[in-house]
């Protein structure tokens, strides 16, 4: 006599417990959720790109006091940067707070605006805008277009330091820019030291 060995299998072994198939949709529900959060972040950053309207240059040349208030509003687009041998073309954004630096680079405050004298100080982060700059090399041109016109900057050096050497963001008189991303820059989570760039201004 035949017997039917899959009519005989136990019903806990023939059906998935009621939980694993919960726990699996959970599971899928909560990918989908990440998913779709991440696609979010993505396309909100992608508009802003689009469509920020960055200040017209001055007549002067200059940053005048009404534009200079304006643009320390936290969001406001003040400036494009763009690393032509990186490939890298981004809008700056004034303030440094997690959602400016989902959406743009940012400057920090305290620093000097492109075109014054000072440090220039540009954050981004290093798995979105800023990820060219693991390539950057000295020499590189970093051009900055803003309200006070066109500026270029060479590169010239690179630096990983602590959060807490701060000296790299003190502001002379030298016209300067300093871009600040984490490091490394394929660091799972929270990356514990800081990428500098330095570059001068040229003088046309």
């Amino acid at each position: 006599m035949k017997l039917d060995a899959q009519h005989h299998r136990p019903r806990s072994a023939r059906r998935r417990p009621a939980v694993l198939r919960w726990t699996e949709r959970v599971l899928w529900c909560i990918a989908l959720f990440c998913l779709g959060t991440v696609l979010v972040v993505y396309a909100d950053a992608f508009v802003y790109q689009e469509t920020a309207q960055l200040p017209v240059a001055a007549d002067d040349g200059g940053l005048q006091r009404a534009a200079r208030e304006e643009a320390a509003r936290p969001g406001t687009p003040i400036a494009r940067l763009a690393i032509p041998r990186l490939d890298l073309d981004v809008v700056v954004a004034e303030g440094s707070s997690d959602r400016v630096l989902r959406r743009a680079v940012g400057r920090l405050s305290g620093g000097a605006f492109p075109g014054e004298p000072g440090n220039v100080v540009i954050a981004g982060h290093r798995d979105t805008f800023f990820r060219p700059l693991e390539n950057v090399r000295t020499g590189d041109l970093i051009v900055i277009d803003s309200e006070s016109g066109r500026r270029t900057y060479r590169v010239e050096w690179t630096r990983v330091v602590a959060p807490d050497e701060v000296e790299v963001l003190s502001s002379g008189r030298s016209r300067v820019l300093t871009l600040v991303t984490c490091y490394p820059f394929r660091y799972v989570g929270n990356a514990p030291l800081r990428f500098i760039v330095r570059a001068r201004e040229r003088q046309s």
